[in-house]
């Protein structure tokens, strides 16, 4: 994402910054089970790799440098220590329990979400009203392993829902 606009509340209008040649590649597990009569418990898993396939040849062409934000040294930056598209965490996951009532008229949940760290795009932003500054601590326009990272968090949903009739449900949140 990055800064498009900046209202006049002095609040941020954010847009998506396309990748040209961008790759994703990882894997989402899942399991579920009733536990006790009306009881469900689900339990998802998902790990996401997303590089910038321009950045990786650049580091393979020993393009691209970084700084050790201690020693103020430069160093030339490897696959390994190119960490990825920022807003992208790598860990993410969902934990939800669920109990429907006997006459499946009502039902409620209770889930918890986790994101893992990412970094924040290249100017700074705001992640769940809290005001983030940009990840890039040396500023050479990729994340890497010396850059700030927004902290893993989670977050924990309730809610529950009513069936009226056949076509009309409500639900809060």
């Amino acid at each position: 994402m990055q800064t498009v606009a900046l209202l006049k509340n002095r609040q941020f209008i954010y847009s998506y910054n396309n990748i040209q040649n961008a790759y994703t590649e990882g894997f989402e597990a899942e399991w579920r089970s009733k536990l006790i009569r009306n009881f469900q418990i689900s339990l998802s898993y998902n790990y996401l790799l997303a590089k910038d396939k321009d950045i990786l040849n650049q580091i393979k062409q020993k393009q691209i440098y970084g700084r050790n934000p201690e020693t103020l040294e430069s160093y030339l930056i490897t696959k390994k220590d190119y960490l990825g598209l920022y807003g992208r965490s790598p860990h993410s996951g969902i934990a939800k329990l669920r109990y429907q009532s006997k006459s499946g008229k009502w039902d409620a949940s209770l889930r918890c979400i986790y994101r893992g760290s990412y970094g924040s795009a290249a100017t700074a932003g705001s992640v769940s009203g809290t005001l983030i500054p940009s990840s890039d601590r040396n500023s050479n326009g990729i994340l890497d392993r010396y850059d700030h990272l927004v902290t893993d968090y989670f977050i924990l949903n309730a809610g529950y829902a009513y069936q009226i009739n056949s076509n009309w449900r409500i639900s809060r949140c």
